[in-house]
């Protein structure tokens, strides 16, 4: 998720790895904040993040671009 704790918008960077269910409750809060979000000033990815398992938790893979 794209979100900080307690944030209306997503203004992270780099996404956190977490469980669906706190990222869908993240996403619920965000729509109730009732604000206009506008994007981070964030620079393009240099690597690909995707979420995988490890050890029973949540975690981000990442791989370089190249």
């Amino acid at each position: 998720s794209n979100f900080a704790d307690g944030e209306c918008c997503p203004m992270l960077c780099q996404p956190r790895a977490m469980t669906k269910q706190s990222a869908d409750a993240l996403a619920a809060y965000g729509v109730r904040c009732k604000v206009r979000c506008a994007a981070p000033p964030c620079p393009p990815p240099q690597q690909v993040s995707t979420p995988a398992c490890a050890a029973g938790k949540c975690v981000i893979k990442t791989m370089s671009r190249d």
